[in-house]
C-alpha cells in the first residue's frame, strides 16, 4: 500500500470530478491512470489558508468545493504522507496541501459508510480501500462484466 501510495509522486492531475451530488465526495485521477476517491472529511490548504474542506458548499456552479478542487487540474503531486491511521497528506507543486482524515470508524452513521478513501490503479486493475475499521482492503478496479 505505501508503495502504491509512493507511485503517485510525480504524477500530474489529468481530471477532477467534484461538486454537485457528490457532495464532499471527489476523485482526482492522476496521469490517466490513478484515481483517489475520498469519501472522508478534508481539507485543501495552501501556505497558512484554508482554500476549501469538505463541509463547504459543492454547488456544481459556484461551490467552494468544485472550484478550487478543479483548481488542482495540471498540478503535479509532489510527495505523499501517510499517518499510522492511514490519514493522507498529498503536497502538489504548486504548493497546496490536501490533507484527507480518516474520519469513517467501526462506529459512523450510517453502518453502510465503510470507505475512508480509495486509491485505485487502473492498468494494474487494483483498488486499496482505507476501511472503517483502518484496515486496507484490496479490491478489482473493473467488475468481471466490465472485462
Amino acid at each position: 500500500m505505501i508503495s502504491k501510495i509512493n507511485e503517485i509522486v510525480g504524477t500530474e492531475v489529468t481530471n477532477v470530478i467534484a461538486g454537485g451530488a457528490n457532495g464532499s465526495i471527489f476523485i482526482l485521477e492522476m496521469n490517466n491512470r490513478y484515481l483517489l476517491t475520498v469519501y472522508c472529511a478534508w481539507r485543501l490548504e495552501l501556505a497558512h489558508q484554508v482554500l476549501t474542506g469538505c463541509n463547504e458548499s459543492s454547488d456544481s456552479l459556484k461551490g467552494d468545493i468544485p472550484s478550487e478542487l478543479k483548481k488542482l487540474s495540471h498540478d503535479k503531486v509532489k510527495a505523499v504522507f501517510l499517518s499510522n491511521f492511514y490519514d493522507l497528506k498529498v503536497e502538489f507543486i504548486s504548493t497546496k496541501v490536501l490533507n484527507v482524515f480518516c474520519d469513517v470508524t467501526p462506529h459512523s452513521e450510517p453502518e453502510d459508510y465503510d470507505e475512508n478513501w480509495v486509491i485505485c490503479d487502473q492498468q494494474e486493475d487494483k483498488c486499496y480501500v482505507i476501511n472503517s475499521h483502518f484496515q486496507i482492503v484490496t479490491s478489482k478496479y473493473r467488475s468481471e462484466t466490465e472485462q
